[in-house]
């Protein structure tokens, strides 16, 4: 996929935005690294996996990618047209979405969900003004007008229209643990504090989480740790002492063993690397 506008410079990849149309081979990478993305198609069909869960996307749809979706195309047509981007971690807190942890709970379990073509339209108009303002490098101006995007967005992501099946009771616990982990990770580390939040014991939170998503909860927590910790250290030019301290980590020692553990390299080394 060739994409039309991407954001360096000052906002140091921290958003890619760009469009594509033809034929599809493969899912392509849209950010190298930690991301958050959306893709629009606006024409053809397309028949993906997400988390071994298969969803056949017909035009106009939308489809949500988070950091920890693993996401496989399994066939194509040849017409197909996509909008899309993709952002850090980091540059989502700064744009303070604040998306209801029930919206976001349903985009981790159903990422998928219909688009009317009157609304498909404005939304090529606003791919159309990021396209003009993104090479400006204005970045008050281009965070104001994501922003913008994402509240018009707000009413498609809360509707659950795709294929109009209901979240199940475990879909809906693992999806709200999820989304409490992508925000929280930071200052919690344990899964006892999430289960506390929700109400439910550590016991059952893991059980139903693990039956969902194939991994412990633990993992999933250390990973979200570590997409933010990877986006950081790629974007920010933050010591390992003050990078150790905003995920959390008692010291700087604590922080690179983890690090070590989860990438095998060190934080210094992954950031010299990428």
């Amino acid at each position: 996929m060739e994409w039309s506008v991407r954001l360096s410079g000052q906002l140091k990849d921290e958003l890619i935005v760009g469009m594509y149309s033809g034929s599809i081979t493969n899912i392509p990478d849209l950010f190298l690294g930690p991301c958050y993305a959306v893709q629009f198609l606006t024409k053809g069909e397309l028949l993906v996996e997400v988390n071994q869960n298969r969803y056949l996307l017909q035009a106009p749809c939308g489809h949500f990618v988070m950091t920890d979706h693993q996401t496989r195309l399994i066939k194509a047509g040849d017409d197909c047209e996509i909008y899309g981007y993709a952002f850090a971690p980091q540059y989502g807190e700064e744009l303070n979405l604040n998306i209801p942890r029930s919206v976001l709970a349903r985009l981790y379990t159903r990422p998928v969900w219909d688009i009317d073509k009157e609304r498909m339209q404005s939304i090529i108009r606003y791919f159309e003004l990021l396209k003009d303002v993104i090479p400006s490098g204005n970045r008050p101006v281009i965070s104001h007008l994501m922003r913008s995007f994402h509240y018009f967005l707000a009413t498609d992501f809360s509707q659950d229209t795709y294929q109009r099946v209901p979240l199940t009771r475990a879909e809906e616990i693992a999806g709200r643990f999820l989304s409490m982990v992508e925000k929280e990770c930071r200052n919690h580390h344990n899964i006892d504090w999430y289960s506390s939040e929700m109400c439910l014991t550590t016991k059952y939170v893991a059980n139903v989480v693990k039956q969902v998503t194939g991994k412990p909860a633990g993992k999933c927590i250390d990973e979200a740790i570590m997409r933010q910790a990877c986006s950081l250290l790629q974007t920010t030019p933050l010591s390992i002492q003050e990078l150790s301290n905003k995920l959390g980590f008692k010291n700087q020692s604590h922080f690179g063993t983890f690090f070590r553990r989860e990438a095998g390299i060190s934080p210094k080394a992954y950031r010299m690397q990428h």
